[in-house]
């Protein structure tokens, strides 16, 4: 398997995932926050379940008691998210030595 790239959308999800990195977060709640699009955050998300960074688990509830569809669930693995705060950092780092935050 080829090394993940940490795209802008990349970086968007975990920023959002990072406002809370022990939750659960659901595909679009992590598009309203992250700012990615609904029909690309499953392939982000996709993506980061194949390398290992989250892990995925559909909620165990009645969708007509419940009032909406089931809905599937993301976290991070313990290596995910020590891989997102370093890429998130690395990101952080690269953009203030390129100069573009003091622009």
């Amino acid at each position: 398997m080829k090394p993940l790239r940490s795209t802008k959308n990349i970086l968007q999800v975990y920023a959002a995932m990072l406002q809370d990195p022990g939750g659960q977060h659901y595909a679009l709640e992590l598009s309203r926050d992250s700012r990615v699009n609904i029909g690309t955050i499953y392939a982000v998300l996709a993506r980061l379940e194949q390398h290992g960074i989250v892990t995925s688990a559909v909620e165990d509830v009645d969708p007509s008691a419940a009032g909406r569809p089931v809905r599937r669930y993301y976290r991070f693995t313990g290596d995910g998210l020590k891989a997102a705060r370093q890429d998130l950092a690395d990101a952080q780092r690269a953009f203030t030595i390129g100069g573009f935050a003091n622009a």
